[in-house]
């Protein structure tokens, strides 16, 4: 299966390429912020421009991309976490490429078979160097391998290929499926990025402009009078201060998306000592059954620990790192004690067998052989094999039953920490005893193979460990008590006031959190709270509080009172108030200290006004703020003072972020760079794109989306 390993090689690059090439422009906190929570149509995931997605629909979506990061990946499983952020790329995927794709329609746009077909030929794309289809002495994509491929699958008979290989193969072509898809849609978006990038253009006058001011610096000597240098009395701030600043700058405060605020408690259920002391002593009887077991993998497993063991040796970067730092200083055949890890709450006990030299890699071919019956598969299996030793071709022969004959790669990485079956461990162990370029005839349970192996290498040490490896976890009677404790604790709190007055001193903290969106999956991080956001979102009106809730990995309890639902619109003053305080203060005192300064008109009178300082501040350059460090703060506002300013010349006040300032110019420095007007302009042009990337916030807006996926995923 070396298709599937490379693959896996190339997965992070492939996912990478999927996701960056087709939506790069498109800023992810941007998008997060457009997401609208209305409550029409919920019988549907959600809608577009008035198209209602299905939630069949949207599964599928899901489905799809998690079958190809399993597939690059190289695992069966996918954690929670990792689920929710494929939900998420599958949704904002589908959701930017119907935005997308809708004005590609109205322009006329559109991506032909034709023009698909041409980019796998030329075969540079970038997504098509992460596939596994490449030529291994070019390093480059091979269209050929790919036809080769294609033109078998369409011809298999999967019906007659062992499951693994008609599964292995089924996936393979979804897989290319996926790609193929991915390529079209990345082409009529590519189309549509450089139709817009093309709609922004510059002038020789801007390019002359905006070169000076990146490649001239200058030199000043500055006075700064530092608004937190003021005395507090001096600086009297009111609500109507405020805001006046408010009114300014409404928009940032505009709400695109209903969201809510929360207060909760949270209590983490934890092992008591009770439980360490009673995990201990069970850990001490596995470790004599481990002792003296004639197979330790039965102990192992039997054990439910979270090292599997099948007799194979392991390099030591596949153990615990407990154990592996262990190994120098233990003999052959020892058995380490029951030791408790503060790291990842665990109890770890082992018994080491020794150490052997092995390939970490080795290439090898086979021809599986599945019949009927396994007298039949063992009949067939010997035909071949002996067809094999009169002098028939191994690739001939696996093309006669259905399979390629290639050779793969067999890696440690592949097998080592890997919960192997009896067969699967057989089938290595097999591959590690061969000698090279000598095929073998072998018997499994349910099928036979006729193995080579071709080129062994890196050899290396590892280690035969035996590892019994259990996480501490709360016994059921402290789960109980935790649970009623806390739910006694709620049922005689049942108003926000009394939780936020009462939890001190039952030992439990009241949390906040402002915005929660629906989005999000889940509450303030934990698991398994999808009830509890419907709660917060369906049921809750402002001043309710909830039931309580065992959620988290079956090891979280929880109860939330929702404190406001902030509706799309704009925030109320009252709400931005606090927001706006600091800003609103350093304008209070800007006000006082340009009313101080404005008779000042040269630099040694400025040097005289109450709370100055002085610096020399070098490098200035228009194309960057400066940063002070009198002031400890990043002053735009006076690069742009002092890219006007003229050697010599006294100028201010400049109102900054961080005080007042005035300057003298005492050098300027011309750079080397030659300026070349059409460079300087096409990078103008790609400031200007990025700045206009925000449309798709009106292409999202004017879609009115709907996100209703809290209520079913």
């Amino acid at each position: 299966m070396a298709t599937l390993q490379k693959i896996r090689s190339k997965g992070p690059l492939l996912l990478a390429v999927i996701g960056l090439a087709l939506f790069a422009f498109i800023a992810e906190e941007a998008f997060r912020s457009w997401q609208t929570t209305s409550n029409n149509s919920k019988q549907q995931i959600g809608e577009i421009a008035g198209e209602s997605i299905s939630v069949q629909d949207y599964q599928s979506m899901v489905d799809e991309l998690t079958e190809v990061i399993k597939l690059t990946q190289g695992v069966n499983t996918l954690s929670d976490d990792q689920m929710n952020q494929i939900k998420d790329q599958a949704w904002q995927n589908f959701v930017n490429y119907e935005l997308i794709s809708a004005e590609c329609e109205k322009l006329g746009l559109k991506v032909t078979d034709a023009e698909v077909q041409a980019i796998i030929n030329e075969g540079t794309n970038q997504m098509l160097q992460a596939t596994p289809w490449i030529d291994q002495t070019t390093g480059k994509f091979d269209k050929d391998a790919l036809k080769k491929f294609l033109a078998e699958y369409s011809k298999m008979d999967l019906s007659k290929l062992p499951s693994d290989y008609a599964e292995y193969y089924q996936r393979m072509f979804k897989f290319w499926q996926y790609v193929e898809k991915s390529l079209r849609q990345n082409t009529l978006v590519a189309k549509y990025q450089s139709l817009l990038a093309n709609s922004f253009i510059s002038n020789p006058v801007s390019a002359k402009v905006s070169f000076e001011g990146r490649s001239t610096s200058k030199d000043i000597i500055a006075v700064a009078v530092p608004y937190n240098a003021l005395d507090s009395a001096a600086v009297k701030l009111t609500d109507a201060d405020i805001k006046k600043l408010y009114e300014e700058k409404k928009e940032m405060f505009k709400q695109t998306v209903e969201t809510r605020d929360i207060k909760y408690i949270d209590i983490l259920v934890t092992p008591s000592q009770a439980d360490k002391s009673q995990m201990l002593s069970e850990m001490e009887e596995l470790a004599a059954e481990l002792n003296e077991a004639a197979d330790a993998s039965n102990v192992v497993r039997s054990s439910s620990s979270l090292m599997p063991y099948s007799g194979l040796a392991v390099k030591k970067s596949s153990l615990p790192t407990e154990v592996a730092n262990a190994l120098d200083s233990v003999a052959a055949g020892s058995l380490s004690k029951p030791a408790f890890n503060t790291n990842d709450n665990t109890f770890t006990t082992f018994k080491y067998y020794g150490k052997v030299n092995q390939p970490d890699s080795i290439e090898f071919r086979q021809i599986q052989v599945a019949a009927a019956t396994i007298d039949e598969t063992h009949k067939l299996a010997d035909s071949i094999y002996t067809a094999l030793k009169g002098g028939a071709d191994f690739e001939e022969l696996a093309k006669k039953y259905g399979q390629t004959g290639a050779t793969t790669w067999l890696t440690g990485n592949q097998y080592e920490g890997a919960n192997l079956d009896a067969q699967n461990t057989q089938f290595v162990k097999t591959l590690l005893g061969m000698e090279t370029n000598n095929a073998q005839l072998v018997n499994f349970d349910q099928f036979s193979s006729i193995m080579e192996v071709k080129t062994k290498k890196a050899f290396t040490d590892k280690y035969d460990v035996a590892v019994i490896k259990k996480l501490l976890d709360f016994s059921k009677d402290t789960y109980n008590k935790a649970y009623n404790d806390f739910s006694s604790f709620v049922a005689a709190n049942q108003k926000l006031a009394d939780l936020e007055k009462n939890a001190e001193e039952a030992g439990y903290k009241v949390l906040e959190r402002k915005d929660l969106y629906n989005n999000e999956h889940n509450v303030c991080g934990v698991h398994s709270t999808r009830e509890t956001m419907k709660w917060i979102f369906d049921e809750a009106k402002v001043g309710d509080v909830s039931p309580l809730y065992a959620c988290g990995d079956n090891d979280h309890l929880m109860v939330v009172a929702l404190t406001a639902i902030n509706k799309i619109g704009y925030r109320s003053f009252e709400t931005a108030k606090e927001d706006l305080r600091a800003e609103a203060m350093r304008n209070k005192a800007a006000e006082k200290i340009l009313a101080d300064v404005k008779d000042v008109k040269s630099l040694d009178a400025a040097k005289k006004v109450a709370n100055a300082k002085t610096d020399t501040i070098k490098h200035i350059t228009f194309s960057a703020p400066a940063f002070v460090g009198m002031t400890i703060s990043s002053e735009p506002a006076l690069s742009g003072f002092v890219a006007q300013a003229k050697k010599g010349e006294f100028t201010g006040p400049v109102k900054g972020n961080g005080g007042v300032f005035m300057f003298q110019v005492i050098n300027e420095e011309k750079g080397t760079e030659k300026f070349e007007a059409k460079t300087e302009e096409e990078r103008l042009a790609q400031i200007a794109l990025q700045a206009a990337s925000n449309f798709t916030y009106d292409l999202y807006q004017k879609a009115n989306v709907k996100d209703n996926r809290y209520l079913y995923f």
